[in-house]
């Protein structure tokens, strides 16, 4: 079993896993576990079953599905796209933070992420329960909650797009004379 164990250890010190964790990993790491929080509660957020962002207003109708799919596509989507970049961090390398393919997905990401929180918010701002006389219920306190970490999770991107466009400036050195 120690042999395994030592094993083990050594092929993670090949790939340099171990070692200190590449610090653009840092952003990454927050926005995957922010957006995994965020699809939890969008799935079980309505008394374990799904909560979903809304897209109508007001008395339980029924939710549009159209807002519900583009939501579901930017929570899962992003939440795949931020998965591969970590596990990119972790290996050492840092040559997709000066791509341009990195700048524009984490812009379209601030795009998309305000845009989800804010149907969230607009969506739950607005719901009133089947119990008519009662403020708060646990359901709008979740859609507040999805509607704030999307948003947030918007400002991360955003960060993180200032970053890849200094990683840009930094590797192509646009200012040398």
């Amino acid at each position: 079993m120690t042999d395994l164990y030592f094993n083990i250890l050594k092929s993670v010190e090949q790939l340099n896993l171990y070692k200190e964790i590449n610090p653009n990993a840092r952003f990454i790491g927050w926005e995957h576990v922010i957006i995994f929080i965020i699809l939890m509660l969008y799935r079980y957020g309505y008394g374990g079953t799904f909560l979903g962002v809304g897209g109508t207003w007001n008395l339980n109708e029924e939710k549009d599905p159209t807002v519900e799919i583009i939501a579901s596509g930017v929570l899962v989507g992003y939440f795949i796209y931020t998965f591969v970049i970590l596990i990119a961090c972790c290996f050492g390398t840092t040559k997709h933070k000066a791509s341009l393919v990195d700048l524009i997905m984490n812009i379209v990401g601030v795009v998309l992420f305000i845009a989800v929180g804010g149907l969230a918010l607009h969506y739950w701002s607005g719901y009133q329960n089947e119990h008519k006389y009662l403020s708060i219920s646990t359901e709008k306190q979740v859609g507040f909650a999805v509607g704030s970490l999307c948003v947030i999770t918007g400002a991360i991107f955003l960060i993180d797009s200032v970053l890849t466009i200094a990683h840009i400036v930094k590797k192509h050195d646009l200012y040398a004379p």
